[in-house]
């Protein structure tokens, strides 16, 4: 997994995912702890059904699992290797493919910077101009390890390397 030529990128920033668990459980039980409230809150819960109730109890299901689901996700985003880049979004690019490429990054104030990978694939009969951005935020790895990787492959198989440029 080390190794100078493989690189498998996650998502690395999941403390969101875990805040906003806990913050909607503390929405959820801050009814039954005001003493005015608690009589209501029971009632809802555990009263007559009703389809009016429906949203609410999908959406105090449906947020909180997906909380949970994100946090505890161990899928890899994006794999570099000998067979080319893959993404969840854009499958797998082959190094053949690739005619050049050139990475960036977009300076955040809060929440970390944004860094992208755009990689301009070669003209073909059925693809023209075609572009895929890979953009890495929150992950697991540095974006230097990444670009390392990316710069290895791209000597070896002689496609361009446009350089790296900070957005304002």
């Amino acid at each position: 997994m080390t190794d100078t030529n493989f690189i498998e990128v996650r998502e690395g920033g999941k403390k969101y995912y875990l805040f906003c668990f806990f913050a909607i459980l503390f929405i959820f039980s801050f009814g039954f702890i005001i003493p005015g409230q608690r009589k209501e809150s029971i009632d809802f819960l555990f009263g007559k059904w009703n389809f009016a109730k429906l949203p609410f109890f999908l959406a105090f299901a449906f947020v909180p699992s997906l909380c949970l689901f994100y946090f505890f996700d161990k899928r890899v985003k994006v794999r570099i290797d000998s067979n080319g880049i893959w993404s969840r979004k854009y499958g797998n690019i082959g190094w053949n493919d690739i005619w050049y490429f050139n990475s960036t990054i977009c300076k955040m104030r809060s929440d970390g910077d944004i860094y992208k990978l755009h990689v301009r694939l070669k003209d073909t009969e059925e693809r023209l101009d075609k572009e895929a951005t890979l953009k890495f935020r929150r992950m697991d790895r540095n974006f230097d390890e990444i670009r390392a990787v990316v710069e290895y492959y791209a000597g070896k198989y002689q496609i361009e390397d446009l350089g790296h440029e900070s957005e304002v």
